[in-house]
């Protein structure tokens, strides 16, 4: 998959090179299992989360095509996302990027939030200042330690969705997919030849 970035919406595709990232990357490739509920019971949950960056032009109709139409069952969307449009990140050579966090409207999310970026920001302010403490790792004043902190927290806003949903209709998604919304899905999921899962 590639990942949005660059300055005024431009795309450059990052590229990991390490080894300990094509480790991780292989170990990954195991098939997923499936819940035990039978197929015509079972329900996939996209949980997303992040900015949506080129979501309802690029990113959300390559996932459509690459993932979601290739479960054979229903899938129910759940998005986290900040109120933000615009994003600057020298990391990615991002500047003053636009975004429309309306766009996630295109996927039809069963249940969403949008959050206020600043607001999320002072709440987690112990955590960024506790974590300075290990220095800058990123080297850019503690950019991507804060947008890091942002990501986890949509992460896991994103999934009490899916969790709430869960619980006021009393059963478990036999399939749960996280994804950011700026990755472009470049590869289609497969299913798996062992375990009836998916590669």
């Amino acid at each position: 998959a590639g990942i949005f970035s660059g300055g005024r919406g431009q795309r450059v595709p990052r590229v990991e090179d390490s080894s300990a990232y094509h480790a991780a990357a292989a170990s990954l490739r195991a098939p997923w299992p499936l819940s035990a509920a039978p197929a015509a019971e079972r329900r996939c949950a996209l949980v997303l989360y992040g900015l949506p960056k080129h979501f309802r032009s690029q990113v959300w109709p390559r996932m459509r095509a690459m993932l979601v139409d290739r479960i054979p069952f229903p899938c129910d969307v759940f998005v986290h996302t900040y109120d933000v449009r615009e994003t600057s990140n020298p990391r990615n050579g991002e500047v003053a990027c636009t975004i429309d966090p309306s766009e996630v409207a295109v996927c039809s999310p069963l249940r969403w939030a949008m959050e206020d970026q600043e607001a999320v920001d002072y709440a987690l302010r112990w955590h960024f200042n506790e974590l300075r403490r290990y220095g800058d790792a990123w080297f850019n004043h503690f950019v991507s330690l804060r947008n890091a902190l942002r990501q986890y927290n949509s992460i896991a806003k994103a999934y009490a969705l899916m969790e709430q949903e869960q619980a006021a209709r009393g059963f478990q998604y036999a399939l749960v997919c996280c994804s950011r919304m700026d990755v472009l899905y470049l590869d289609p999921l497969v299913r798996s030849e062992e375990g009836g899962g998916w590669d």
